[in-house]
């Protein structure tokens, strides 16, 4: 006979298998789109040191033109974007769930909405200054 506290695991294991390799699984694919392999493979910079007129300029993303280098700080905010949009979009989607408490469904649109379009705009923002 096994003991109690492995049976416990074992249960809890079952009941909450499909939510865990859903986060998994998510967690994964925004490592893989925000450049987690191409970080641990080439090894970038944390940021570029620019000299100009003014004095050194530290960027932490490399300038116009260059779409085959980053930097891992860049890596880092597009991984945090994606997971704010993907978050945005779930709770948009419990809020539209939600038609029977109209106030809290409303807050969790417009919460979700907001962070959903909040972190679009920032990898928006990043490609664009890639281009």
């Amino acid at each position: 006979m096994a003991p109690r506290y492995l049976m416990r695991i074992k249960e809890h294991i079952q009941r909450y298998y499909e939510p865990l390799v859903l986060t998994i699984t998510m967690i994964a694919v925004i490592f893989l789109l925000g450049g987690g392999l191409y970080d641990l493979v080439e090894r970038p910079l944390w940021f570029v040191v620019l000299q100009s007129p003014s004095g050194v300029v530290y960027r932490f993303y490399w300038p116009g033109g260059v779409m085959t280098m980053q930097t891992l700080s860049e890596s880092v905010v597009v991984m945090i974007a994606y997971g704010g949009t993907l978050a945005g979009l779930l709770i948009l989607y419990r809020g539209i769930r939600r038609i029977y408490e109209p106030k809290y469904s409303t807050v969790l649109i417009l919460l979700g909405g907001t962070l959903s379009l909040i972190s679009f705009s920032i990898i928006w923002l990043i490609l664009t200054s890639k281009i």
